[in-house]
């Protein structure tokens, strides 16, 4: 997630060196970090909370919404692109922990309600503007065009007429932002 973001990190590349020599091929698949790669790492962490402002809304672009679910959470990351079209800029984040049912739920109801949450919790951001609604889980970009398969989905999905939505898939390991959310930093429901 570091990474995703290092435009908003001044020497990213030099800061993050400790942590990216542990990337190399002559670096065993078992890591233990060392005090400075620890150091590397923290100092990441709060130079990303420093300088990482939240773009303002411009409600002439569309919404590009990003979102992931992992067996016990979800994730869910509200960008719009800058104007050159090459730089997401983040505009809200949301996660939440699934409760123990949620958890119990079929991998297709879990993406599926990481997009309901995530159009619900920002609905007064985006109603009205078009969304690209982004999701590693594919069978997501074939829900409204097919007949869903549970009472559940087919309410949810009837929940997205209201929205300008185009879901298109993106490959798991470039959907850093929302995976991150779902794994990492989630609240209680």
């Amino acid at each position: 997630m570091l990474n995703f973001y290092r435009v908003y990190i001044p020497q990213y590349s030099s800061l993050a060196l400790p942590l990216t020599e542990l990337t190399k091929k002559s670096v065993s698949n078992k890591i233990s970090f060392t005090e400075e790669q620890y150091r590397a790492f923290n100092l990441l962490k709060q130079k990303l909370c420093e300088y990482t402002m939240l773009y303002a809304v411009d409600f002439s672009k569309c919404f590009h919404m990003f979102t992931d679910a992992s067996d016990y959470a979800l994730g869910v990351a509200l960008t719009q692109l800058s104007d050159n079209q090459s730089t997401y800029h983040p505009v809200a984040f949301a996660s939440c922990k699934f409760s123990d049912t949620q958890t119990r739920w079929s991998t297709i109801e879990k993406e599926s309600y990481s997009v309901i949450y995530g159009l619900r919790k920002f609905e007064h951001i985006v109603f009205g503007c078009h969304i690209v609604l982004w999701t590693d889980h594919n069978p997501l970009s074939y829900l409204t065009a097919a007949s869903p398969q549970s009472a559940k989905l087919t309410r949810w999905v009837l929940s997205l007429a209201k929205f300008d939505i185009e879901i298109r898939h993106i490959s798991g390991k470039d959907n850093v932002v929302a995976d991150f959310l779902s794994r990492v930093c989630f609240t209680q429901p």
